[in-house]
């Protein structure tokens, strides 16, 4: 979990114990109130394992496949040898 991923749990664990309101949460977190109702649903469904992104463990999408970045850095040796 990520250190954000961590601070999401103990601002849901506020939320849930009504230590702190829906609005409040979400504007501490930098999401909209309808995104913490999502993550909350998706904690009261998983648990914890739902506050950990997808994402984790796949490429990302602005990866450059390996022959066009090798393209990109023979360009760049090239013309950085003047």
């Amino acid at each position: 979990m990520s250190n954000e991923e961590l601070l999401r749990k103990s601002v849901i664990e506020g939320v849930l114990e009504k230590r702190e309101r829906h609005k409040d949460a979400a504007a501490r977190q930098g999401i909209s109130e309808r995104q913490l109702r999502r993550i909350l649903q998706r904690y009261r469904l998983v648990d914890v394992t739902g506050l950990v992104s997808k994402k984790w463990g796949e490429p990302s999408n602005r990866k450059m496949e390996a022959a066009k970045q090798e393209i990109v850095d023979n360009f760049i040796d090239t013309i950085g040898h003047f």
